[in-house]
């Protein structure tokens, strides 16, 4: 699978390897364990395979949440970081995230979205994920607010915009 992922490597080739993995053909674990070697530019690309996978059918990855949430704390490859968070992001937005794993997603989340050095997707994903998650935990509403509030100054317009949705969002549930 390494070989697969450090040649010639473009988005046909991750959908064919997401989908080898899905059928059984390849395995799933050997692609976790790349990503969690934290090696450029292997781990950033079997990220970019599981975030396909998460793309095309959310449930292929629910039950490695605790890895992706592990991994977003010891991966430093940004790419790779990104697409762990677009794999917890699509998993929140089609079923939202497992109650078992409720507090240590957002604390990552919240990690994430505090540290400038976080990319701006990695902030975006994260917004949308915590912004979610206050619906059942209204307790982190005001904490979330100002964390983004934080960031608006150095941040995208797509980003900005987004963020006031969010904010308006949660001042209207109030």
């Amino acid at each position: 699978m390494r070989d697969t992922l450090t040649t010639g490597f473009a988005k046909q080739k991750a959908r064919e390897l997401s989908q080898r993995i899905r059928d059984g053909q390849e395995d799933l674990n050997e692609l976790l364990e790349i990503i969690a070697e934290n090696e450029y530019p292997a781990s950033a690309k079997a990220a970019y395979v599981l975030r396909t996978m998460a793309d095309d059918d959310h449930k292929s990855v629910v039950n490695h949440i605790g890895f992706l949430t592990a991994q977003l704390r010891e991966v430093t490859i940004t790419g790779a970081r990104r697409d762990l968070l677009k794999c917890l992001y699509d998993v929140d937005k089609e079923q939202g995230i497992p109650e078992d794993h409720q507090g240590e997603v957002m604390d990552v989340c919240f990690e994430r979205l505090m540290d400038p050095k976080s990319a701006t997707a990695e902030r975006y994903y994260s917004m949308f994920i915590l912004s979610n998650l206050s619906k059942i935990y209204p307790e982190i509403s005001n904490e979330l607010v100002a964390a983004i509030e934080v960031n608006l100054p150095n941040e995208t317009a797509n980003f900005v915009r987004n963020a006031h949705k969010i904010i308006a969002s949660i001042e209207a549930r109030g």
